[in-house]
């Protein structure tokens, strides 16, 4: 009989120490998380962008923080409530892309906070537009103006009066290129005629 009420003891405080755990997890809330930036549907020019992140757990429990990009983890935040991490688009191809930063506490909860964004590559002058010059252009524009070697051409462009950011299309430097300057194997693609048109188009940068 004593066996009996001992195995019931036993199983008594089995009990009771579940009911305690599992109300232990059920007042475990999942915690909260948000992208600050960029915003949903952004469009982010290449180079360096910061990526801002905030978080919050009732408990203070949470086990990680994970920023993902179309499905591959991108960073992993160590600590603090807000988080930033400066993303390298040099190796992003453009278009849409998926951003999302996950949350877990450790109880088993989680948040997931999720956007498209899309990514459009600048032109670079110092590699884009003169690579170019370099193939098609300056076996004569060593010589004749403008002059576009590597080192001179950005300054000869500008200040020779060939670019115009107000009315891209109305730069003499476009309309000599559509015009079919140069002739020959040096003629530009109609690839190579919209890399220097948008180049102007964003504003004719030195970079």
């Amino acid at each position: 009989m004593k066996q009996l009420t001992l195995i019931g003891l036993v199983i008594s405080l089995l009990i009771t120490g579940c009911a305690k755990e599992d109300d232990i997890d059920d007042k475990n809330e999942a915690p909260s998380c948000n992208i600050l930036t960029p915003t949903d549907n952004q469009l982010i020019e290449s180079g360096m962008y910061t990526i801002s992140c905030s978080f919050d757990d009732p408990e203070g429990n949470v086990a990680s923080a994970t920023l993902m990009l179309d499905g591959l983890v991108l960073h992993e935040f160590s600590s603090g409530l807000e988080l930033h991490y400066t993303w390298d688009l040099a190796d992003v191809e453009s278009g849409w892309h998926t951003l999302k930063f996950i949350v877990s506490d450790n109880g088993g909860k989680s948040c997931i906070s999720e956007i498209e964004v899309i990514v459009e590559k600048s032109v670079r002058f110092s590699i884009d537009i003169q690579a170019i010059f370099d193939l098609k252009c300056v076996a004569c524009h060593v010589n004749l103006n403008p002059i576009l070697l590597n080192t001179v051409s950005y300054d000869n462009l500008m200040n020779g009066g060939y670019i115009n950011v107000d009315n891209p299309e109305q730069s003499v430097l476009y309309q000599k290129v559509i015009s079919g300057h140069p002739g020959g194997s040096s003629y530009l693609s109609a690839e190579e005629i919209a890399l220097l048109l948008k180049w102007i188009v964003y504003g004719a940068l030195d970079n």
